[in-house]
């Protein structure tokens, strides 16, 4: 990618030194408001001066060419005519964007042409995340993200080919589903094109190039091919004199609105005290200068100005967005600082938002700009030279056959892959120069010669990097690179994170011991071991520190039934983002400390979490053969546990808040101690179990068994929801002291209370929905059992609200019996010998 100074910038061609070449062309008409009234002249020396208006429009009869009043400019701006193509429309055939291109198909789907090919949608057969028949979930080896823009350019029926935006990015639940981009959907926008991808293991910063002449969207081929890097491309740039590296300083954001219909034409950031804007990335604010602005806290405000009042002692500085619509749409996105002295001189920004519209610049749409390093070449006879008096900085691959000369001082850093041949001299001629080598991947041949001639110079020899998976930034942001996981935790410190570029497979038994406050970022990849040592233990912390394991996929193979993936003694344990795969033993095993977050995915007989003696905050297991959260002991807070065979959804104590759910021959939730705000259903045994202990705000459902059922001694329930679509709502046996203060207790199959224990019911909803002569409101098999302030409601006239096989003599008062003509069976006798005081009161 060449850069040209704005100066220079006109449509045509440019080399630069041998192979360097590039294509550039610029159009700088300006969009205005489109007026209601044209104003004809014969032409366009007849317009009135000095100046015009922005009430009309103004017609040269002579060219046939249509002009407006720019008051920004104070000039007229010509709007269209026969070589210009006008900016508010998008320019055909030429270079878009993508951020992600197909390297192997789809996963399959269904093809929809919408209205010959506008709105037309890829849409999967199945659920499942967006990603390749090879790569599930993956396009190109990155997870995709809502707002790409995606290359898809291998499908088997070419003709589906194209650029696409994802309307569905898909879940275990739903089908992905893409549509064509508005910009790419017809045969003149997608022949002649090009089109540079800006993510992915084989398609970053490549450029693909839509072969098939003028195709009809929906039946005919279109094939991508890759430009080679040689290739001449035609880049419509915007140049800017450089470009913000923070927030502005203390400032308000004025939308504009000159004009109807372009909210963003002369939005204002102005200062909201006095005093200059000063420099920016290297360059003085002065008026006119033409700042790029990409790191405002609201993105809305992000985009291209110019300096329209520097600031002084007595006004405060304002910038004016010069580029509303024009620089935004997908073929025009690129930025390039082209200011010499800039301390980003030649970088090049992209532009990544999508679904900008001319109505929503600068009131609705997010601005995001990503820096973009394209690859260089150079090679051949004529040599390669720098005459810069500041830094130089090349970013991409270089090849040097000739020579490479610096005259006037070469002091910056060769980033990249870099090679020089057999033949190559470096030439420094200059007072005071420095080369120094700095590559991911170098190699220099040992016949090359350096020639340093300056007063005082050196050279740097390279040393070669290590290369891994697993990298390490410094504060600067360059990366140091490991082979293992091993080693890079133990390079690691404090505040450091430890990134995972690539999917691992581990053969052999490692145990990872994390260290305090360091980070794992496994940018969505996955970490597979697939050892079954005895009491294997992927990542331990036993440390009083906060470790951290995030975005991360971690299966672990084991077949050894007390290997533990993460394994936590003290400290604490961070798994956001991360997903847990385990066939056997214990996904996450807890002796102390706090464990935050994550997934836990049980594949044979495994127990998702088990806490034994920790504490548990916002998780989320699901077993297929297994328990899926087990709180033996400790806290649990926020849980949520789901099993699909003979392990309970939720099992333990001290349960603050949680969901259990068990759709096998289980329980959803099997509970004593202190247990709050639970919520848990079963398919085929009990909702909820309750042993001794205090309760409030539970909820037990089932569809095979009890809704909630009581073995327990002195069980206090405060608030119960207990409901069966086949058996007692509320089971109690062989216990004394259960107490059930207030909620909800149904049947629709069978009496809805059974109880043989000492029971005590206080204003509780008891509903029987059977229309049976069984359905029963409560019955009892003991005396112990006192019924205070409740409302029973029967299906079945013929029921009894309380019943008993044989006499029983229980306590009854200010209860409310609805539905059943005779709501107490004659097996009960009143055991309340008191009546009420003057006040009310009784003794029971």
């Amino acid at each position: 990618m060449a850069i040209i100074k704005p100066e220079q910038l006109s449509s045509g061609t440019y080399s630069i030194s041998g192979s360097f070449s590039g294509s550039f062309h610029g159009d700088g008409s300006d969009l205005n408001n489109l007026p209601q009234e044209i104003l004809k002249y014969s032409s366009s020396i007849n317009f009135p001066q000095p100046s015009g208006s922005t009430n009309y429009l103004y017609l040269d009869q002579s060219a046939n060419n249509l002009y407006s009043w720019d008051t920004t400019v104070s000039q007229y701006v010509i709007l269209n005519n026969s070589t210009v193509p006008s900016p508010s429309g998008s320019p055909e055939g030429t270079l878009y964007f993508a951020d992600l291109a197909t390297s192997a198909r789809l996963a399959p789907n269904t093809y929809d042409n919408g209205i010959s090919g506008s709105g037309a949608t890829l849409t999967a057969t199945s659920s499942g995340v967006l990603g390749q028949f090879n790569q599930p979930g993956k396009i190109d080896n990155i997870t995709p993200l809502a707002s790409d823009i995606i290359l898809v350019k291998n499908e088997l029926t070419s003709s589906r080919n194209g650029l696409y935006s994802i309307t569905n990015l898909g879940s275990p639940s739903s089908s992905y589903v893409l549509t064509r981009v508005s910009y790419y959907d017809t045969g003149s926008e997608i022949y002649p094109s090009q089109i540079t991808v800006l993510k992915g293991t084989t398609a970053a910063n490549q450029t693909y190039i839509q072969q098939t002449d003028n195709p009809t969207v929906g039946s005919s081929s279109i094939v991508f091919s890759q430009s080679p890097s040689t290739a001449t491309q035609t880049i419509p740039v915007t140049f800017m004199d450089t470009v913000t590296t923070g927030p502005l300083p203390s400032s308000s954001y004025a939308t504009g609105s000159s004009y109807i219909g372009f909210p963003g034409y002369q939005a204002t950031i102005t200062s909201t005290t006095t005093g200059s804007l000063g420099v920016i990335g290297g360059i003085t604010a002065s008026s006119n200068i033409r700042i790029l602005v990409v790191s405002q806290s609201n993105s809305v405000q992000n985009g291209s100005y110019t300096v329209t009042s520097p600031g002084s002692s007595t006004t405060p500085w304002r910038l004016t967005r010069i580029d509303y619509w024009t620089s935004m749409q997908p073929n025009f996105k690129e930025f390039v600082i082209s200011r010499f002295g800039a301390t980003e001189y030649g970088s090049r920004y992209v532009l990544q938002s999508s679904s900008i519209t001319n109505t929503n610049i600068g009131i609705s749409q997010s601005l995001i700009f990503q820096k973009y390093l394209s690859p260089s070449s150079g090679s051949g006879g004529s040599t390669p030279s720098f005459p810069f008096t500041g830094s130089a900085l090349i970013t991409g691959s270089l090849g040097v056959t000739g020579s490479v000369s610096s005259t006037q001082g070469f002091t910056g850093s060769l980033l990249g892959t870099a090679s020089l041949a057999s033949t190559a001299s470096f030439v420094v001629t200059a007072q005071t120069a420095s080369y120094v080598l700095n590559a991911v991947s170098s190699s220099f041949a040992t016949t090359a010669s350096y020639a340093l001639n300056a007063l005082s110079a050196s050279y740097a020899p390279p040393i070669p990097p290590v290369v891994g998976p697993f990298g390490i930034s410094n504060s600067s942001g360059s990366y140091t690179y490991y082979t293992s996981f091993s080693s890079s935790m133990a390079a690691a410190i404090s505040g450091q994170t430890i990134e995972i570029f690539a999917d691992i497979t581990e053969s052999s038994a490692v145990t990872i011991t994390c260290k305090d406050n360091v980070k794992i970022n496994g940018n969505g990849h996955t970490y597979k071991c697939t050892s079954n040592g005895v009491n294997l233990r992927l990542f331990t912390n036993v440390s009083n520190g906060e470790c951290y394991i995030n975005n991360l996929t971690i299966e672990h193979t084991s077949s050894h039934s007390n290997s533990a993936t993460v394994y936590l003694l003290n400290g604490s344990f961070d798994l956001t983002g991360t997903i847990i795969k385990k066939d056997s033993g214990f996904g996450v095993q807890i002796q102390g400390g706090k464990l935050y977050n994550g997934v836990y995915i049980g594949t044979g007989t495994t127990t998702g979490v088990i806490n034994q003696g920790g504490e548990i905050f916002r998780c989320t297991s699901y077993c297929v053969n297994g328990k899926a959260i087990n709180n033996i002991t400790g806290n649990a807070y926020s849980i949520i546990g789901v099993t699909t065979g003979t392990g309970n959804g939720i099992e333990g104590v001290n349960v603050y808040k949680g969901t259990g759910i068990a759709y096998g021959n289980a329980y959803g939730a099997f509970l004593s101690g202190n247990c709050h705000n639970i919520e848990s259903f079963s398919a085929a045994a009990v909702g909820v179990y309750l042993g001794s202990g205090n309760y409030s705000n539970i909820t037990g459902i089932s569809n095979g068994n009890f809704g909630a059922q009581n073995q327990g001694n002195n069980c206090f329930i405060n608030n119960l929801r207990a409901i069966s679509t086949v058996s007692n709502g509320f089971f109690t046996q062989s216990v004394t002291g259960v107490v059930v203060n207030g909620g909800l207790i149904q049947s629709s199959t069978a009496i809805t209370i059974s109880s043989n224990s000492g029971l005590s019911l206080n204003n509780i909803y008891v509903k029987n929905t059977w229309n049976n002569i069984g359905g029963h409101g409560l019955i009892t098999g003991v005396d112990e059992v006192e019924v205070i302030n409740c409302i029973f409601d029967l299906t079945n006239t013929s029921a009894n609200c309380l019943t008993a096989l044989t006499a029983k003599i229980i306590k009854y008062t200010k209860n409310a019996f609805r539905g059943a003509t005779t709501p107490v069976n004659a097996n009960i006798t009143q055991g309340m010998i008191n009546t009420q005081d003057n006040q009310g009161n009784i003794i029971i």
